[in-house]
Parts: structure tokens; sequence; C-alpha cells
């Protein structure tokens, strides 16, 4: 059930006013830069507002939860996102957005927008999409996220280093506990790159590739009875900014048993530009041009990184119309082939307006996905599935533009 709530004159009233807070330490962060160098990795929440683009600047902050499961079914997710773009005006589905550019800088020094909140949830058997849906205003105030409303449906709070994220959909509540006392876990700690094709156009990204967490999920029965179940698993986090028209792109997650994670990346131009339904297989669905190729796999056991800039992707129909992504990736040291299954799919559509009836259109598209197949060859030797665990993911594919 989609829910939709305004505080906007909430907040313009009393900006004092704190319903939703949150806030992720930056200490111990490890920066990594592409094509521009900045020793200072930026807080999670404050943004650069002297960059920002109109019409185009984007800002996301996300999380993905991957639930480990006990019995053998398709794995529980969660993401949770909250978003604001530099325009006027902007449709999220069904629900019409206007944003307000002003970006406001307070006498106290925070800055405050209008952006917005949302989640989706896959059970186990069945998508919830969007499970949360709030328009809000946030205030930004030293590395902090205010967000101002009368309802906690959806809550975020920090406990001293650790994180606490609470995602209340009516029927199913979701909580969880993000531990960061394992200072020295792989993926733990926080990565900053930022990629500029032109002085002013490009992106920067801050993320945390995996963090072990601790919940529960609560489910609410029509007599108003209720069920808790615990769970374990981990997440990723991931802060984008985008100074520039969004194209499509593919992208990826994937966290194995054995702790070892990979990521892959790769915006491009082509056809797929000029899609504007929603529907997953199309003609227009190839000619892609890429404009960044990356591949970058931790392999736990050794503490080793294998990364490439040469990634091929192709998408073939699965199970259930849904897609099989086929990514491989080489450079001088080897070559890795992985093969994606996904099993169930959320859609964020957006439209927005240019001039009367033109307007832009994207489609992004989440797919919680398994591994199938997975093999690392290099001079070394050769890793594959077997060595690494089950391999449980998310991967995005989009279509459109927006602009």
């Amino acid at each position: 059930m989609m829910v939709v709530r305004k505080g906007l004159q909430q907040a313009r009233e009393d900006p004092k006013r704190e319903i939703l807070f949150y806030q992720m330490p930056v200490g111990g962060v490890m920066a990594e830069q592409v094509e521009q160098k900045n020793e200072k990795v930026p807080d999670v929440w404050e943004l650069d507002v002297s960059r920002r683009l109109d019409r185009l600047t984007w800002w996301w902050w996300f999380w993905v939860f991957f639930v480990k499961e006990k019995e053998d079914r398709p794995p529980r997710q969660l993401m949770v996102l909250w978003s604001a773009k530099n325009c006027r005006k902007i449709q999220v589905g069904e629900h019409w957005w206007k944003g307000d550019t002003s970006m406001t800088r307070r006498e106290d020094g925070s800055l405050m927008f209008n952006g917005m909140a949302a989640s989706w949830f896959f059970d186990g058997s069945r998508m919830h999409e969007p499970f949360t849906l709030v328009e809000d205003v946030f205030v930004v105030d030293g590395g902090s996220l205010v967000q101002s409303r009368g309802d906690d449906h959806l809550f975020c709070s920090r406990e001293g280093e650790d994180h606490m994220v609470v995602v209340d959909g009516g029927r199913v509540k979701f909580q969880v506990h993000i531990s960061r006392e394992e200072e020295d876990l792989p993926g733990l700690e926080m990565e900053f790159k930022e990629h500029f094709w032109t002085r002013r156009m490009g992106y920067e990204i801050l993320k945390t590739l995996r963090a072990p967490f601790e919940g529960s999920i609560v489910t609410r029965g029509d007599g108003g009875d209720e069920r808790t179940e615990e769970i374990e698993g981990t997440a990723y986090f991931q802060r984008v900014t985008v100074h520039a028209p969004a194209v499509p792109w593919y992208w990826g997650i994937v966290h194995f048993d054995d702790g070892s994670y990979l990521q892959y990346y790769m915006p491009h131009l082509g056809l797929p530009m000029l899609r504007r339904s929603k529907r997953q297989w199309h003609p227009l669905n190839r000619g892609v041009i890429p404009l960044v190729r990356t591949m970058d796999f931790h392999h736990a056991p050794t503490g080793t990184e294998w990364s490439a800039r040469d990634t091929r992707i192709k998408v073939s129909r699965g199970n259930d119309d849904l897609p099989l992504f086929h990514v491989e990736a080489s450079n001088s040291q080897g070559t890795l082939s992985l093969e994606l299954e996904a099993y169930s799919r959320a859609t964020w559509s957006f439209r927005q307006p240019i001039l009367w009836l033109l307007s832009t259109r994207l489609h992004y598209n989440e797919y919680p996905v398994v591994v199938r197949d997975m093999r690392l060859t290099t001079r070394e030797g050769e890793i594959s599935l077997n060595d690494l665990g089950r391999g449980v993911g998310n991967s995005e594919m989009s279509w459109g533009t927006l602009f």
C-alpha cells in the first residue's frame, strides 16, 4: 500500500521539529577518487550545493539489506532510499513531487530542501513496491539528516558508531541494527569516488560495500496479533550525486557466504535512451555505448582485490520473464565471468516535464538476484562459486533518460 505524507508546511512553521533523525560517522574513511583528487571525504548527508546544475543534479542515499535465510528459498531483501532532485517538478510513479530548487541555507548554517523517502520489500514470495513512499522536507545539519513529519513509519537513528533502521509498512515492520564493532571487517570502511566528464558534469559516490546487521521482522495479523522473527544478514549503503542528465545504467552488488563481495557499474548511451514504456523486453534494449565499465571483486579469505575496467554485460530472458545478467570483465591479469538470475523486480518510474506536453522519462529497475555461476581465472589460479558459497545481490537496469 502506497503511503504519501507531506510535511513541507509543518517544517516551514516549525523548522526545529525533528521526527526522523539519521547520522552516519565518516571516521576512518578510505578515499579513492577517479579523475579528481580530494583529500576530504564529504559527510554522508552534507550536500555540495555549489556544484548543482539546474534540472540535472540528483541526490540519492540508500540502504539494501540481504536477509540470511535458514530455509532454501529466495532471499528476502529490503531497499530504502532518500532522494532529492534540483528541479521544480517530477512525477514519481503516480505521485507528483514539486521540488524547491532554492536549497535554503538557514541562519544556523543548516541546509533545508524538499525530497522523498521510499522503500520496497521482497518478503520471500512477493514484491511490495512501494513498501513506503513519503514526501517531506529534510534538514542537513552537521552531517545529520532531520525529516519533519507527523508519523514515524520510516525511522533511522545512530547509536554510537552503530545504526538503527526501522521501516514500518503497516502489516510488516522491518527493524535492523547495523554494527560497526569489527573495524577491520572488509567492506565496512567507507569509500569515496568521483568521476567528471567535463568541469561540471559527472558523479560522486560514497559507499559501504558490506556491513553486518541483526534485527527482526514483525508481521501483524488482522486481529492485531503480531509474530516476530529474528533475522541477520548483510547490508550495502550508498550515496550518489549525479550532476548530469540521467542516462541508462547497469549496476550490481553481490555478497557471498565466505565474506567476499563484488560490484559492477556501466552507465551507457545508445538506443535504450529512447525507451519510454515500463515493460521489461523491448527491441531498443540494444545498441549500448558504455561510458564506464568497472568491476571490483574482493576475495575475503585472502584479503585480495581484483579490478577491471573492461566489463561487458548481456541480458537474456530467465524464469518468469525476468532477466539473466551475464557479466564478463577482464584485465591484463585474468578474467571474471558472472551469471546473475533475477527472482523479482521493483520499478521506480520518473517523468520530468520539459515544455508544455513534452517530457523525459526514466524507468529505474531493481532486481533481487542469486548467483548461478561465478569464475575468476588469473595467473595465480582460479576461484569459483564453489569456493565462495552462495551469492545473493541486487542488480539494476534502467532505460530512458531524465533531464
